[in-house]
């Protein structure tokens, strides 16, 4: 797999949707450089000061740019996309 640009996501444990973002990136080829559990890895509250318009998990973001907190809004935003060009 491989991504040029890198690539974080926040995620809970035990989060469906943030399964299923890990799944789409992983069927797509697409390399999640850090995933971030929030709780264990940072609190809520350094993850709001970090993004502030963090709303809910999985939040991911490309080159420190959010893209989208759900997953449906993930899945047309790389369809948009050329994936490769990521």
């Amino acid at each position: 797999m491989n991504s040029p640009k890198e690539i974080r996501m926040y995620t809970f444990p035990g989060c469906y949707d943030c399964r299923e973002a890990k799944k789409l990136f992983e069927l797509n080829g697409i390399d999640i450089h850090e995933e971030i559990v929030v709780g264990k890895d940072i609190t809520r509250e350094e993850l709001l000061q970090k993004h502030p318009d963090y709303e809910f998990c999985p939040y991911v973001t490309i080159a420190d740019s959010p893209i989208t907190p759900e997953v449906e809004k993930l899945v047309i935003y790389l369809l948009r996309k050329n994936i490769g060009e990521l």
